[in-house]
């Protein structure tokens, strides 16, 4: 597939995402004696003629994700996250299917080097979170297990890349680590590791140390210690301020002398918060669904605003 015109591509899939909407609304409005009998979603009726033009904008996708340069056709790359945002929120039972993009193609978009993508791409795993959760019962009866497992694989990968803190870590039949093989993990942890002890792979994607959240995270962190500083009544002239990146040790430390008092579990909350006020929700939005943690630190803080 030649690439010397990557705008014809965007006009392409922006065609591709108009007439997927087309079909998504025809399948809807016509009534099915099928309708809410199980069947197998991905080639039943129109439900597989609907996947197969997602399947085949996918191999697109993919294609022209390979062959041009990393960042180098914002507006391409931008037309292929608007197909799957569409594609992630037109599920309706029986008429049009669950299609998740392939795992390649999500994990190169994770790794783009715009935060724009990343957090829209998170948005587009939530909202396949949100589809499964209100899927009738069993999946089994829908979709290939293969597909489901391979979703759960993405949802621990995103999770362990920005959440916890365990970067291309993958486990048999759990994750993929974004197909970084162990010995390339190996390898980028001990070079970091030799620009700064205590550097490592890990973290080098999260939220204090990716290249594209790093700022963000660090201007979040500086409105949360402000405030703290008032919350726990400290002398601001004498306290120990954080001198950066925030980690989950630096917190704990922090705490102990002389610093404000917060929990790594609160910080990456308030991180997922500022980067919502300021156009990047997909984050937050994917760690709602996904993680308990976030959730009670949500609820705990809207009972402070509350009380407040």
């Amino acid at each position: 597939m030649t690439t010397q015109n990557p705008q014809a591509y965007t006009t392409i899939i922006r065609f591709y995402t108009s007439l997927l909407r087309q079909w998504a609304n025809q399948s809807c409005s016509q009534r099915s004696p099928h309708r809410n009998i199980p069947q197998f979603a991905l080639t039943s009726g129109d439900q597989g003629n609907i996947n197969d033009l997602v399947t085949h904008v996918a191999n697109m996708s993919l294609s022209l994700i390979l062959s041009l340069p990393l960042g180098s056709e914002f507006s391409l790359t931008s037309s292929i996250v608007s197909f799957y945002e569409f594609v992630s929120v037109s599920f309706e039972p029986y008429c049009v299917p669950i299609m998740l993009p392939p795992l390649y193609l999500t994990y190169l978009l994770v790794q783009d080097i715009s935060a724009t993508t990343l957090s829209r791409v998170c948005g587009i795993i939530g909202n396949y979170k949100q589809a499964f959760d209100k899927h009738p019962k069993p999946i089994r009866l829908y979709y290939p297990q293969e597909m489901t497992d391979s979703f759960n694989w993405c949802l621990r990968d995103i999770y362990h890349l920005l959440w916890v803190s365990r970067a291309f870590i993958a486990t048999k039949n759990k994750s993929l680590g974004l197909y970084c093989s162990p010995q390339l993990r190996e390898a980028l942890n001990t070079y970091l590791n030799s620009i700064e002890h205590g550097y490592a792979i890990d973290i080098s994607l999260g939220l204090s140390y990716s290249p594209l959240l790093a700022s963000t995270s660090a201007a979040s962190w500086r409105l949360l210690e402000e405030a703290e500083i008032q919350q726990q009544s400290l002398d601001r002239n004498f306290v120990n301020w954080h001198k950066g990146p925030v980690t989950q040790l630096s917190l704990a430390a922090l705490g102990k002398n002389r610093g404000v008092t917060v929990s790594w579990d609160r910080y990456k909350v308030d991180v997922l918060i500022y980067l919502a006020a300021r156009g990047h929700n997909g984050i937050k939005h994917l760690m709602e669904h996904i993680t308990e943690s976030f959730r009670a630190q949500m609820q705990a803080l809207k009972t402070v605003l509350a009380q407040t």
